[in-house]
């Protein structure tokens, strides 16, 4: 690898320009060739350059040209990727982000290296997501590490007076804390559990669709929702035994309907 110039705060397809094997970047660029910029997009491949803007190239592909050319496209972005994970874990690259889940902080963080290849990119929104539980938004790319943040320590937590009141005025993320750290006190301290069936998630299930829905972001099929909303509940309380998509969707349907018709009366 030939000496990079150091430049901090690039994006992260910029970074794949700057820093990655030329061949493999040039790889990527010829399979893009076959492309519209807009089926790149569709595909979730970001244009690098040798998208063809003609559509004459498009109207004389047969099915198994398409096919392979979209075959060749993958292969070579995922070698591209390959390469720029690896590029992170020798610490060639760093990479940093705010963190917005499992927990949302507001400081730009360096991501640990060692995570590289479980990295997922979002291209286009400069965003790394790590197993659906950590995700980080408006990240960088530089050849030298960001300066560490200096974390002022919160002041000390006051005694919470647990009331009907206080509980109720918990949101359902707060609920969901307390679950789960009503379940590690049980591990580390050998306390009696709560009766695992006097506990249902269901309704804060049903919350968090119908929040979806009010956002724009209930999934277009029901199977597809219910997935998601049975991984965003499994990873808040993974000591519990959380509902399965199908179980989910026995209990939803209903609801998942009424969610569907306010978003489309939205949209409309």
């Amino acid at each position: 690898m030939s000496e990079a110039p150091n430049l901090s705060n690039q994006p992260l397809g910029e970074a794949l320009i700057l820093w990655c094997d030329k061949d493999r970047l040039a790889a990527v660029i010829e399979a893009q060739a076959f492309f519209l910029e807009e089926e790149l997009r569709d595909r979730k491949r970001l244009p690098l350059g040798g998208a063809s803007v003609l559509a004459a190239t498009r109207r004389n592909r047969t099915a198994d040209q398409e096919r392979y050319a979209y075959r060749q496209l993958d292969i070579a972005w995922d070698i591209l990727i390959e390469d720029f994970q690896r590029r992170i874990q020798a610490g060639e690259i760093y990479i940093s982000g705010i963190q917005t889940r499992p927990k949302r902080q507001e400081n730009r963080n360096l991501i640990p290296n060692g995570w590289a290849a479980d990295f997922e990119f979002d291209f286009f929104l400069d965003i790394v997501s790590i197993s659906y539980r950590y995700r980080y938004v408006s990240v960088t790319a530089s050849t030298s590490p960001p300066p560490p943040v200096t974390i002022v320590d919160p002041p000390p937590r006051t005694a919470i007076t647990v009331s009907r009141e206080t509980v109720s005025s918990l949101d359902d993320e707060q609920i969901l804390f307390l679950l789960e750290a009503h379940a590690d006190r049980v591990i580390r301290n050998d306390t009696r559990m709560i009766t695992p069936h006097k506990v249902s998630v269901v309704p804060i299930i049903r919350g968090k669709m119908q929040y979806r829905a009010k956002n724009g972001e209930l999934e277009a099929r029901m199977s597809d929702e219910m997935n998601w909303l049975a991984k965003w509940i499994a990873l808040r309380i993974p000591h519990y035994q959380t509902p399965t998509p199908k179980s989910l969707a026995n209990a939803l349907r209903g609801d998942y309907k009424d969610c569907q018709a306010q978003s489309k009366g939205m949209m409309a």
